[in-house]
């Protein structure tokens, strides 16, 4: 639990940006149609990539304090990552069965 907090604390900058790009993004497809899901995609892939490094250069002097509490960079960013990516593909999910 101490653990999850942690890197919910960690993540908390980064995935506020994600879910509101993400939102957007889910917003914007019903309108512009599923013959742009390609392009949303990279658009995502690209905007997220250039988050997450500026979100690290951010919290780089950071880091020391997560790994006293036994959680690498790796262990961080990768929680980051792949909540990111679970919240994406849900709605985009939920987007997509209501599109059809």
């Amino acid at each position: 639990m101490k653990n999850l907090r942690l890197l919910l604390l960690y993540s908390r900058d980064y995935l506020f940006l994600s879910v509101l790009i993400s939102l957007a993004f889910l917003f914007v497809l019903p309108t512009a149609g599923l013959d742009k899901l390609t392009a949303f995609i990279w658009f995502k892939f690209a905007v997220s990539v250039g988050t997450l490094l500026i979100h690290r250069k951010r919290k780089e002097k950071e880091i020391f304090f997560y790994m006293n509490n036994r959680l690498g960079e790796r262990d961080v960013l990768l929680f980051a990552l792949l909540t990111d990516l679970g919240i994406w593909i849900l709605g985009l999910t939920l987007v997509i069965n209501w599109m059809i």
